[in-house]
């Protein structure tokens, strides 16, 4: 892919790159819609489809596995096909030695982030929970984190995995394309927060009558996740060539 410093066509150009790789795309989609499934029909099977309103032990138990399996199986995926995305994307500079490298570079870095998440999410339905049902000021507070938190998962991750790997003394390093390029970062973030909202506000409430279809929202989900991790790719490709550009006339 040829990087162009206009920050306007790095998302148009990224669409159309993970359309040029329609394979990591559909392992994406396929593990996670596959991984929903199953959590679907498990709490089928323990909750004949009703959540109780007075949560037992085996309830919390299954939801405390179901949510750390999740984490797992999102990480391994996303590792999975992140590095695949970043080969095909970068080819021949930025590479990994197979899935056991990948996984042993980049999987613990993913982990941490949908582990966040989740803690998010867990804690901002448990305040709606307590408030019954009407949303409240520590409610809104943690619905607002929860969101920036998904908005910069990708973002973050994917600059981490350009640089090579999670190295904490170096995480300001890896993360400094991002503000170097700072109009192209604001224009991928606001596009995964637009898609995040209407994800959330929009399309689950309108399956929420109808569970089984939950596992479809995969396909709209996967899609963008991929377009925004490629998008990011893109910047930090960017911005290492004009770092490069810069450097032809440092005499």
């Amino acid at each position: 892919m040829n990087p162009n410093a206009d920050p306007f066509a790095v998302l148009p150009e990224a669409f159309r790159a993970v359309l040029r790789n329609p394979r990591p795309l559909a392992v994406y989609i396929g593990i996670a819609a596959a991984a929903v499934s199953v959590r679907l029909a498990a709490t089928h099977a323990l909750t004949g489809g009703e959540i109780p309103e007075d949560p037992e032990l085996p309830w919390r138990l299954f939801q405390l596995g179901s949510n750390l399996a999740l984490a797992g199986i999102w990480a391994f995926t996303q590792t999975l096909v992140f590095s695949w995305l970043g080969q095909e994307l970068d080819r021949p500079l930025w590479r990994v030695k197979g899935l056991r490298d990948a996984l042993a570079r980049f999987f613990v870095l993913w982990l941490i982030l949908n582990l966040l998440i989740i803690v998010f999410a867990v804690n901002a339905q448990r305040l709606l929970e307590t408030g019954s049902g009407q949303p409240g000021g520590q409610f809104m507070a943690m619905l607002l984190l929860l969101i920036l938190m998904q908005v910069v998962a990708i973002p973050f991750g994917a600059a981490v995995m350009f640089h090579g790997e999670l190295k904490w003394e170096e995480l300001a390093e890896s993360l400094s394309p991002l503000g170097r390029q700072f109009p192209a970062t604001v224009l991928v973030m606001g596009f995964s927060g637009a898609v995040l909202v209407i994800l959330l506000f929009i399309v689950r409430p309108l399956m929420a009558d109808h569970q089984w279809l939950r596992p479809f929202i995969e396909i709209p989900s996967g899609l963008a996740e991929c377009v925004i991790f490629t998008a990011t790719w893109r910047i930090c490709i960017m911005d290492r060539d004009a770092e490069h550009a810069d450097n032809d006339f440092d005499f």
